[in-house]
C-alpha cells in the first residue's frame, strides 16, 4: 500500500526543473528510500538527500557516505532536514515552539499552532474558519473543503493524511482511510501506525516495538531521542568530552564532538585543519568530505575548489558543477539551471519537466501558500493540493 501511495505522489509532482526522483521525493515515499548504511558507512546510493541510520542520517552525494542529520544549534539550509524532533528554523537546527514561543515560520510551531504576528505560535483556525491547508487549523480540525473541521475518524476518508488523534491515515485504493493506531506487539505496515512510545521495527516482521532505551537492542537502528545505536546493536548515551568513543555508533560522540581516531576519545570539534569523521566541525568551519581523511575547513570566496559541495563556498556562492569552483548565486529573476545556482530561500522555477534552464523565485515560506515543488523553512509542498504544508514525520 505505501509504494502504491508513493507512485501515486510521483505522479502529482507537476513541474520541476528536475524530473522526478530521490531528491525531491514526497512524504509519501520516505518510508521506502532509507539505506541501510549506519553514520560513516558507505550508502548503497548516491542519491542526494536519501536518509540512512534508520532515518537518523543522510547520504552525502559527493562521497558516498552516511552523515549524521544535523543536531540542535547546528547549521542547515531551509529545505534540508533536522535531526528527529528538529527543524531548519534561521539557518539552526531547532525545537519546534508551543504556544507564544517564537517562530520564523509556521514550521517553526508545534501542531495545531502558526507563526503569528510578532513571530509568536499561536492557535490555528477554529472550527468553521476558511483555510488551505489542515496545518492552518487547530489541534483536531482539519483543511476539509476549504473550513477547518473535525477530523476525520476511523474508517473515514482522510484528508491531507490527517486523522483523529489516536489514528493515522491508511492509503488506498480505491480510499485513504483513518484507522486507529496499533498498540505492541501488533502487525504495522507504515512508520506512523503504531501508538505513542511504539515503532513500527521492519526488522521483526513489522511489528509495533516500544522505542528501545539504554542498554536495550536496536536491531533498527531506533533508540529514544539523544541515545545512539552502538555497534553491538544496543541504545547508549552517547559519550561526553574525554569519553570513549562509542565504536560504530549512530552518533559515536555527544553533539559538538568528534571522535579522536589517534586517542579513540571524544573531543570538541576542531577548526580549519582538524579531522571530521562525522562530520562535526568547529565554528565558522565545514567539513570537506572530498579526500580520504575528511578535515574541516573554511567556507571559501569566489574561485575556491568545492568538490561539488556548496558548504565549502562563503554564503552567496554555491559550487559550480562545470567549473568546481565556487561561483556566485542569482538573485530573485535572474537564470538557473538547478536549485543551489539560486540565492538562499529561492529556486529555480522551470516552465516544465524538459526545460533546462529557469528562473530563480522566493520559495513559499508559510503553511497554506501555493507552491510548485518546494516550500522553504522545513514545510513540504502538497503533491495533491499545491499548497505548502508542514509534512508527515514518516520516519524522525
Amino acid at each position: 500500500m505505501a509504494a502504491n501511495a508513493c507512485i501515486a505522489a510521483f505522479d502529482q509532482l507537476g513541474t520541476s526543473c528536475e524530473k522526478p526522483s530521490e531528491r525531491n521525493r514526497p512524504d509519501a515515499c520516505r518510508s521506502l528510500f532509507v539505506d541501510t548504511a549506519a553514520v560513516g558507512g558507505a550508502c548503497s546510493s548516491y542519491s542526494a538527500g536519501l536518509l540512512c541510520a534508520g532515518g537518523q542520517g543522510v547520504c552525502d552525494p559527493q562521497m558516498g557516505t552516511c552523515k549524521s542529520l544535523p543536531k540542535q544549534g547546528e547549521s542547515c539550509q531551509p529545505a534540508n532536514r533536522c535531526a528527529a524532533g528538529l527543524v531548519c528554523e534561521g539557518g539552526a537546527c531547532v525545537p519546534r515552539s508551543g504556544a507564544g514561543g517564537k517562530c520564523l515560520s509556521d514550521n517553526g510551531c508545534q501542531a495545531g499552532l502558526t507563526c503569528g504576528p510578532n513571530n509568536t505560535c499561536t492557535a490555528g483556525l477554529a472550527a468553521g474558519s476558511k483555510c488551505n491547508v489542515t496545518d492552518q487549523c487547530a489541534a483536531g480540525l482539519a483543511c476539509l473543503g476549504g473550513v477547518c473541521a473535525t477530523a476525520a475518524a476511523d474508517g473515514q476518508v482522510c484528508v491531507s493524511d490527517v486523522c483523529a488523534s489516536g489514528h493515522y491515515c491508511v492509503p488506498g485504493p480505491p480510499q485513504q482511510v483513518c484507522r486507529p493506531k496499533v498498540g505492541a506487539n501488533e502487525p504495522c505496515n507504515m512508520p506512523d501506525s503504531c501508538q505513542a512510545g511504539l515503532y513500527c521495527d521492519f526488522s521483526v516482521g513489522s511489528l509495533c516495538e516500544p522505542i528501545p532505551t539504554v542498554g536495550e537492542a536496536c536491531p533498527s537502528f531506533q533508540c529514544a531521542p539523544g541515545l545512539s545505536c552502538d555497534a553491538a546493536s544496543v541504545c547508549a548515551t552517547p559519550p561526553g568530552d574525554g569519553q570513549p568513543c562509542l565504536k560504530g555508533a549512530t552518533p559515536d560522540c555527544a553533539a559538538g564532538l568528534n571522535c579522536d581516531a589517534a586517542t579513540m576519545t571524544c573531543k570538541p570539534a576542531g577548526g580549519a585543519g582538524s579531522p571530521c569523521p562525522t562530520g562535526n566541525c568547529g565554528s565558522g568551519t565545514v567539513c570537506n568530505w572530498s579526500g580520504v581523511d575528511p578535515v574541516c575547513q573554511s567556507p571559501g570566496p569566489a574561485g575556491t575548489t568545492c568538490y561539488g559541495m556548496d558548504s565549502l563556498c562563503l554564503p552567496g556562492l554555491y559550487c559550480d558543477g562545470y567549473t568546481n569552483q565556487c561561483a556566485a548565486q542569482s538573485p530573485v529573476g535572474g537564470k538557473c539551471g538547478g536549485p543551489n545556482m539560486c540565492a538562499p530561500g529561492n529556486y529555480c522555477k522551470c516552465a516544465n519537466l524538459q526545460a533546462t534552464q529557469g528562473t530563480c523565485a522566493p520559495l513559499p515560506d508559510t503553511v497554506g501558500a501555493p507552491c510548485d515543488v518546494l516550500c522553504a523553512g522545513g514545510l513540504r509542498c502538497g503533491p495533491q493540493d499545491g499548497h505548502c504544508h508542514k509534512g508527515l514525520c514518516a520516519m524522525l
